[in-house]
């Protein structure tokens, strides 16, 4: 089943600082290297309903938390002026992104499977996708979407996506031109089996990584720190590291060096 995490991109460049961060996040939640997983880690990743672990930003550090599957979360929305966007999905039953005004009058945009919106710059990104019998998925922008929303394909997809961090709200080292010129337009999306990089405004995609560590581990949450993108997954957590915004370095694996009870929350600060 190949899954997406999208992040916006925000600016890839090295900084000793956001290396600290990461580094004293995994020691501090007791995490090891390991160059690849154990054979009975991936048969229960594969295999079984399990607890993984999502990483998150809390403030200003990072939290590596070990949660249930299956957690309820409220219907997302999304208001720009008058506006109001609301969405969702029901698996093989559908699902739909609806536009709905001040007055009650409202519209069906798109009738997929929406998993996440983020805005950039004058546009509504919308990601849509379905996991059932086949992955599906695809990218959505929507223009005038404070006023008269119009909504065209932007590309397709390998597969669904789950909901996208606003790597915007991580706060960027110095700029450089490369970065200067990506920042605001582009997105990394990271699937169960690649990692990508996404410029919607020429129809650009890139595939920067195959067979990734996470392949089939169930990637589920994603955050941008400096020049690297943590990877949350079933088994532990993956260290995705740039060269520079299209030059991936390497990813590195890994995972606890000691049993977590569930639901509990380990954080680098």
């Amino acid at each position: 089943m190949l899954q997406i995490i999208v992040l916006l991109m925000a600016l890839l460049v090295p900084v000793a600082g956001y290396a600290d961060e990461i580094d004293d996040a995994l020691s501090k939640a007791g995490f090891i290297e390991k160059t690849r997983l154990d054979e009975e880690s991936v048969f229960a990743c594969l295999s079984t309903v399990r607890d993984h672990f999502v990483v998150e930003r809390d403030g200003g550090s990072i939290r590596i938390v070990l949660k249930s599957p299956g957690a309820a979360e409220p219907k997302p929305e999304f208001s720009a002026g008058p506006i109001r966007y609301v969405w969702d999905n029901q698996g093989e039953f559908g699902g739909e992104l609806e536009a709905i005004w001040p007055d009650k009058r409202s519209k069906i945009l798109i009738r997929e499977n929406v998993w996440s919106m983020i805005q950039s710059g004058e546009f509504l990104y919308v990601f849509t996708g379905l996991s059932h019998m086949a992955d599906t998925g695809a990218v959505y922008r929507i223009s005038n979407f404070d006023s008269n929303p119009e909504v065209s394909l932007v590309t397709l997809l390998p597969g669904k996506p789950l909901p996208l961090l606003d790597s915007r709200r991580i706060s960027p080292g110095p700029v450089n031109r490369l970065d200067r010129f990506l920042y605001d337009t582009g997105f990394f999306i990271i699937t169960s089996e690649t990692l990508v990089v996404l410029r919607p405004d020429i129809r650009w995609l890139n595939v920067v990584a195959h067979h990734p560590v996470w392949e089939s581990m169930k990637p589920n949450s994603a955050v941008q720190v400096g020049d690297r993108i943590l990877v949350g997954m079933c088994p532990g957590v993956a260290v995705a590291e740039f060269h520079n915004s299209y030059n991936l370095k390497d990813i590195r694996l890994f995972v606890p060096g000691k049993t977590v009870p569930a639901g509990s929350g380990m954080s680098g600060r």
